[in-house]
């Protein structure tokens, strides 16, 4: 018999074997030893997940990660991946609210990988509108998260649909109180050539921060050229 003190390479390995015998549950009890060893490890969890997709077990893998995000306690954990094995599935509209996810907290190239995948799912037939409605419903839950304007904008912006953009980045302004944010806005505006909305963006930064002489200055030379 195995001891449980095996390494996660000969689980990984014998989960794999069994897999490729046919053996589909047996593969599983051999790779949720890997997980047992530290239920807290979320490498482990990934490991296991991974192991999953890889002999297209895909609601297994779904379920690992469902299951990993209950026990660590964080909702977020591997949106990346987990929207991919949704994408496997041919199912995208929960690949889509992953996708979502990564943009409110994903690194910077993750970001522009997301991004870059929602465009091009945007050409398929049906599932321009449930990106729409995924961004919207996230901006719901949490209006004052800058970066998911920044990205539904971006989305719109790639499908050239400039106007729309343009009214995600006044709604941005209405409830996004950081100034750099709003300072990164009204360039928007200005590179765009949305004059009207860069004289009332650099207005609001006025008003905002009104006891700093260096947003009023801004607003004055954008109005006085």
């Amino acid at each position: 018999a195995v001891q449980p003190g095996a390494d996660v390479a000969f689980w990984v390995t014998l989960g794999e074997v069994r897999a490729e015998a046919g053996d589909a549950q047996g593969a599983l009890e051999a790779w949720r030893r890997v997980i047992d060893r530290d239920r807290s490890d979320p490498d482990g969890w990934l490991e296991v997940a991974s192991a999953c997709w890889d002999y297209f077990l895909f609601d297994d893998a779904i379920d690992v990660i469902a299951e990993e995000r209950r026990v660590l306690g964080d909702p977020d954990l591997h949106a990346k991946q987990l929207a991919a094995v949704h994408e496997s599935k041919r199912d995208y509209k929960p690949a889509i609210t992953e996708y979502v996810r990564i943009l409110q907290e994903g690194d910077v190239a993750v970001r522009e990988d997301v991004r870059v995948r929602l465009n091009y799912l945007s050409r398929r037939k049906g599932l321009d509108r449930p990106i729409r409605k995924a961004f919207r419903k996230a901006i719901k839950a949490d209006p004052g998260h800058e970066g998911l304007y920044r990205n539904y904008a971006d989305y719109l912006a790639r499908l050239e649909e400039w106007d729309r953009a343009m009214d995600v980045y006044d709604e941005a302004r209405d409830n996004v109180r950081d100034r750099r944010f709003l300072e990164w806005v009204d360039g928007e505006f200005e590179r765009l050539e949305r004059f009207d909305g860069a004289e009332e963006a650099y207005a609001d930064l006025a008003v905002t921060y009104a006891s700093d002489p260096d947003a009023w200055n801004a607003y004055l030379a954008y109005v006085s050229r």
